[in-house]
């Protein structure tokens, strides 16, 4: 009935004159007069009484289903929101004393702490289980002359302090990996290239990438080794 009331005080009849078989456009609304009735409904509450979902339920009966059906919706995706921001608010309590003491740092260092995604874990899984430094991809750029490498140390900090990938780390809890992001990067060159097949595996993941520098007399090149937990291929387009 709360709909209902918010109809026809919109469309400025009474309850009466409404069944349901009533059709909003034969009670009065046009092309231009619908703008303000969706507006209308909109302030009254009904948030997703959008212009396309009123031509779209003519029919009273059908509008009424559509508005209180989507705002059951809308509902459910707020509720699920709430839940998996407080899911993610109890694991980052729940561990940042065991995360902060197997990386070795103080919890004023850690940003945030979260759980991996199941891509992310089943990457990180099968990673384990291999002899091979597995989804540690390896990309290697030769320098343009006259690319000073300062300046490019520089510029790749500045990077590290604004992408929280960057300052990841993946960390073995009783709920599976969690995904650290540190408040600094503490970046530093590799010479020489970091081998991750050599390393072991918590301290690999813990190190997630790597990024060396190589001289030789054709140039400078660079060799940035990244776990593919912590990007995907938009990330590198």
């Amino acid at each position: 009935m709360q709909v209902l009331d918010i109809i026809t005080k919109a469309l400025n009849i009474g309850l009466s004159s409404l069944n349901h078989g009533a059709n909003i456009f034969e009670l009065g609304l046009d092309s231009i007069s619908i703008i303000g009735f969706s507006r209308a409904l909109q302030n009254a509450g009904l948030s997703n009484a959008k212009i396309s979902v009123v031509k779209s339920n003519p029919s009273l009966e059908g509008l009424v289903k559509a508005l209180l059906n989507s705002n059951s919706q809308d509902q459910g995706r707020e509720n699920a929101y709430v839940e998996a921001k407080q899911r993610l608010a109890v694991f980052a309590q729940k561990h940042v004393v065991g995360v902060c003491k197997d990386l070795g740092i103080e919890s004023v260092e850690v940003e945030s702490i979260s759980p991996c995604t199941p891509v992310q874990e089943g990457m990180i899984y099968k990673f384990l289980e291999s002899n091979q430094a597995l989804y540690f991809n390896k990309f290697e750029f030769r320098l343009a002359d006259g690319v000073g490498t300062k300046r490019l140390f520089t510029a790749w900090n500045r990077v590290v302090e604004r992408l929280e990938v960057l300052r990841t780390k993946f960390v073995e809890t009783d709920d599976g990996f969690g995904q650290a992001v540190l408040r600094t990067g503490n970046f530093s060159w590799g010479k020489p290239a970091f081998e991750y097949v050599s390393v072991e595996k918590s301290a690999a993941l813990k190190m997630p990438y790597t990024l060396s520098l190589k001289s030789i007399s054709s140039g400078n090149t660079i060799t940035l080794q990244l776990f593919h937990g912590l990007y995907d291929g938009n990330s590198l387009a």
